[in-house]
């Protein structure tokens, strides 16, 4: 298979303590300022949390590359918008199924961010977005990785999901959180078919497993994944890697 190299990282996730915050049993992504990424003020009001979040991550992982450059933005979700989706579904109820809001239905659909993302820099290009719980990112990488097989030279991939309160607990209650620390956030990657000058890492194969995993078998196959170079991001919200990189080694 045609190799695939790891240009630029963004990633919005929760504290380096991973430790539950503001009376919440959950670790909550520690979000930036989404003026400075998502500059339309009006766009931006009308996105809720998990689409500011994701979309400014990508924007973030795009950095100055053309939108021309961009053949594919592939997005995973294993829950989706959760947040919107009470909403309307909250709203359902409290109105008796009658003069509905659309707008929470309208933003709760899961190919929101890829489109959102092609929406603000106008990427005519391939557009698709992966539900498939526990391997969407997998099969969004391996979407990627088919396309960059096909010719193409660029391709932003990423995955993002949020946690709520009301998932939190009725996940909770089903026993699915049994010795699992729930949370949330997002992470993008810019593939290319070209190694470049500075690549982050190679992406030699895709390995997906079903049924129950060890922590060491789950640490064993991503230490795999990324197979040539292994790396850590730091920070407590959206950076490119690359960038935060050279600022360190200035030091």
């Amino acid at each position: 298979m045609q190799p695939v190299y790891i240009q630029r990282i963004a990633s919005i996730h929760p504290p380096k303590d991973h430790s539950p915050g503001n009376n919440r049993p959950y670790l909550q992504a520690c979000e930036p300022d989404y003026k400075d990424i998502i500059t339309n003020a009006t766009l931006r009001r009308r996105m809720s949390r998990i689409v500011k979040m994701g979309v400014a991550c990508g924007l973030e992982c795009m950095g100055e590359l053309s939108p021309e450059k961009i053949q594919g933005i592939i997005t995973a979700t294993g829950l989706g918008c959760l947040t919107d989706t009470e909403k309307f579904l909250n709203n359902l109820l409290d109105n008796k199924e009658r003069m509905l809001n659309p707008t929470p239905f309208i933003q709760s659909t899961f190919n929101t961010i890829g489109a959102q993302i092609a929406l603000i820099h106008q990427i005519h290009a391939y557009n698709m977005t992966y539900v498939h719980r526990g391997l969407s990112f997998e099969s969004a990488l391996l979407d990627a990785m088919m396309k960059i097989e096909e010719g193409s030279e660029n391709i932003l991939v990423g995955a993002i999901d949020e946690m709520t309160e009301t998932c939190y607990t009725i996940q909770q209650r089903l026993g699915m959180l049994k010795g699992i620390a729930a949370g949330e956030g997002a992470q993008f990657f810019l593939l290319s078919r070209e190694a470049g000058e500075h690549p982050l890492a190679e992406i030699q194969g895709i390995e997906t497993f079903i049924g129950k995993q060890t922590t060491e078998e789950i640490s064993s196959r991503i230490i795999r994944f990324f197979a040539t170079k292994w790396f850590r991001m730091s920070g407590y919200s959206v950076v490119g890697y690359r960038e935060k990189q050279e600022a360190t080694q200035s030091r």
